[in-house]
């Protein structure tokens, strides 16, 4: 990572990065020129799209960074280099958001467009900085994120907040009630893949 610039990790599965979400990518990349986002290196399959769909110039997808996957303690070694965390949509995170704060970096999410599944939302809430990272459409997305990225006094009182608060997440009783959440979470995937699998072979 070079310095000089200010690095994003938005570094999730490619099935994640939706067409709809693109247009926060580039709204960033044109509001703030010194913005780099870190893909995985899955996502390379979307150059074409973020050009043609989203309108990235040549010069926006030279700031795309992609990196392969890698071990736990090297990736949050990444994100502790990083000025926020991109939280996607229709898709959202859960692992990746707690990763993040874990290591104080601030997650921006649009809770709005998330329609699976919306861990990073109640982990902000447990931080009690819903009203600070939740944007409510696209253009403040690109506004907290920019500013993340531009304002060092406003970027530092978010870090410095979650660093206070982050117990209220990895606290004892923190956890069971995030493996509860996560509970849910999968018996609702299971529920779901088992009615498609119904559905096919009725169809059969």
């Amino acid at each position: 990572m070079s310095p000089g610039w200010d690095y994003y990790a938005c570094l999730q599965y490619s099935k994640k990065l939706h067409p709809d979400f693109h247009v926060v990518l580039g709204g960033l990349l044109k509001s703030n020129p010194l913005a780099k986002v870190l893909l995985l290196s899955g996502s390379r399959v979307f150059s074409g799209a973020f050009k043609d769909v989203a309108g990235f110039t040549d010069e926006m997808l030279g700031r795309l960074v992609f990196v392969p996957r890698m071990r736990r303690d090297e990736l949050l070694g990444i994100l502790g280099g990083c000025k926020a965390f991109l939280g996607t949509y229709p898709w959202g995170e859960g692992v990746t958001s707690l990763e993040a704060l874990s290591v104080d970096l601030p997650v921006v999410v649009m809770p709005g467009k998330v329609v699976v599944e919306q861990l990073a939302m109640g982990q902000l809430r447990v931080l009690g900085l819903e009203k600070t990272l939740a944007a409510g459409g696209e253009e403040e997305y690109v506004e907290i994120a920019r500013r993340l990225g531009r304002d060092e006094l406003f970027r530092e009182g978010v870090k410095g907040w979650i660093k206070a608060q982050k117990w209220r997440l990895f606290g004892e009783e923190a956890l069971e009630e995030v493996a509860k959440e996560w509970e849910g979470w999968l018996k609702r995937v299971v529920g779901r893949v088992e009615a498609e699998e119904e559905r096919e072979m009725v169809e059969e």
